[in-house]
């Protein structure tokens, strides 16, 4: 794509002279100089936590939202035959409090980016995806970040033939809600040691009954599985430094994937997804059922 822009008097006189000169827009947006590029990186964790950085030396406002001068640049963004399975790979100062929170535990939830580039006068999406993990160095972090489309590659979920439950729990072909009171409790964590967190409420509940479970603090810093559960004691799967005593939360109640729990627990024996009287042998080749 060219235009072309000329500079002179061309009226017809034998004497008129001009210049002429020839702008292609690809030699203009791909040059460092003359595109002058700015981007903006979204990063946003469960629609509830949000990092956003531009490239530029200066704080830039874009749609509401401040985006703070960083250290930061993307890799290549290749647009290939391979553009479905493309990564691009954000490199940030080390010291940048996005990366610093992956030092020492991993990545919870779904962690999206958006990059906008700026048009003209105004800023356009440009590229997005997940980040799909952190790498560090002395002085840097390097984010790597898959397009959406690099899903199209997993295999879809499949249902099998098990005698234990195969759905997860409140999930839609559970039908158990995470909106039942009858199945979550709030409360204020009085005490936290690595993974074991103490608070009063959950003493209100039966040993492992919050087992195969879920934690999430109100500030949305925390969503962690429940593994041990006694007394007014819990055991989440992660550390997570940034939880605080005194920091208030939900946790929901978990499931074996037994048919005795998914009745008398849940009162939801109908939507059992299991099959518990499969036969000990297989009755096509004789191998044991597991």
């Amino acid at each position: 794509m060219a235009w072309i822009e000329m500079e002179g008097n061309f009226s017809g006189s034998s004497n008129s002279s001009g210049s002429l000169y020839i702008h292609n827009y690809l030699n203009d947006e791909q040059s460092v100089q003359d595109a002058e590029p700015i981007e903006l990186y979204l990063f946003n964790k469960d629609d509830e936590q949000y990092w956003s950085y531009t490239s530029t030396d200066y704080n830039i406002i874009y749609n509401g939202r401040n985006y703070e001068a960083a250290l930061i640049q993307s890799s290549d963004k290749i647009l290939n035959a391979n553009s479905l399975k493309t990564q691009i790979t954000i490199t940030i100062d080390l010291s940048n409090s996005f990366v610093r929170q992956f030092i020492k535990e991993p990545i919870e939830g779904v962690i999206q980016l958006i990059i906008y580039r700026k048009y003209r006068n105004d800023y356009k999406i440009y590229w997005r995806g997940y980040v799909q993990g952190v790498k560090f160095s002395s002085k840097e972090a390097k984010i790597i970040v898959g397009l959406k489309t690099n899903r199209l590659r997993r295999n879809g979920l499949q249902r099998k033939y098990q005698r234990n439950c195969g759905l997860p729990l409140y999930s839609y072909w559970c039908t158990i809600s995470e909106d039942d009171s009858n199945f979550y409790v709030d409360g204020t964590i009085s005490n936290i040691d690595g993974t074991t967190i103490i608070a009063t409420i959950f003493g209100t509940k039966a040993d492992g009954w919050f087992v195969g479970g879920k934690l999430k603090t109100d500030n949305g810093f925390c969503k962690q599985k429940i593994v041990y559960h006694v007394g007014t004691e819990i055991k989440i799967s992660k550390s997570i430094s940034s939880l605080n005593i005194g920091d208030t939360f939900r946790a929901w109640a978990g499931c074996d994937h037994l048919k005795a729990t998914c009745k008398d627990k849940f009162d939801n024996k109908l939507n059992f997804g299991g099959q518990p009287y499969l036969p000990d042998k297989n009755p096509f080749t004789g191998d044991a059922v597991v």
